[in-house]
């Protein structure tokens, strides 16, 4: 089960697409606040797939952090096609990064990697 947090509404359609069609459950959310509510409400998916900058105050770095007071082992795949200059994560255990754009085979060998480590 992936919660997929995506500001751009094509690219949020796209990316769910490409996730079902590989087989995984998505729950989507267009801002980090609303990803956090379905977290505070019970959600707990598998993992964590987020762009890393979007707006309204809390960029994908604070979402992770956010979320993972709930969950702290929670897998976090972070996305930009934006990366200069920004905390693009993945450093930590438990992260990791995938740049846009990204061919869907790309997104899967990705997935399988986050899923398939070590847990924290």
């Amino acid at each position: 089960n992936i919660l997929l947090v995506e500001d751009d509404p094509m690219v949020r359609t796209h990316t769910e697409k490409q996730l079902i069609a590989l087989g995984y459950r998505v729950t989507t959310a267009e801002k980090g606040p609303a990803a956090l509510a379905l977290i505070e409400q019970g959600l707990r998916p598998d993992l964590l797939f987020t762009d890393i900058i979007m707006p309204d105050g809390m960029n994908g770095r604070q979402l992770a952090d956010a979320v993972r007071k709930h969950m702290p082992y929670l897998r976090v795949l972070f996305t930009s096609g934006y990366t200069q200059g920004t905390d693009v994560g993945g450093n930590e255990k438990g992260s990791g990064f995938l740049g846009k754009p990204f061919r869907r085979i790309e997104l899967a060998r990705k997935l399988r990697e986050m899923l398939d480590a070590p847990e924290a």
